[in-house]
């Protein structure tokens, strides 16, 4: 079996992270459960990158969003989301 680089595994933390978005709001702190073998300061770093990119929004205390390109992006990369089997797809 090939060892994933952790650039692949960056993009598949991103990508779940994306999906969990797309189906509901989250704060920091429900992400953080959501995801118990990632590091606070990873998923932090994950979150400004997809803020960054334009994907997400979050406001101060406000939990964090898809963008409307986030759920552009996230509706154009659905199909290799359920066939990667990163997490549950909402509506399937």
């Amino acid at each position: 079996m090939l060892r994933k680089s952790k650039h692949e595994e960056a993009r598949r933390w991103c990508l779940r992270i994306v999906g969990e978005l797309q189906i509901d709001t989250l704060g920091f702190r429900a992400l953080r459960q959501r995801y118990d073998g990632m590091s606070s300061s990873v998923l932090r770093r994950f979150l400004v990158e997809l803020g960054e990119a334009g994907l997400v929004h979050q406001t101060g205390e406000s939990p964090y969003a898809l963008t409307t390109p986030g759920r552009e992006a996230f509706g154009a990369l659905r199909p290799l989301v359920s066939q990667a089997d990163v997490l549950p797809v909402a509506g399937q």
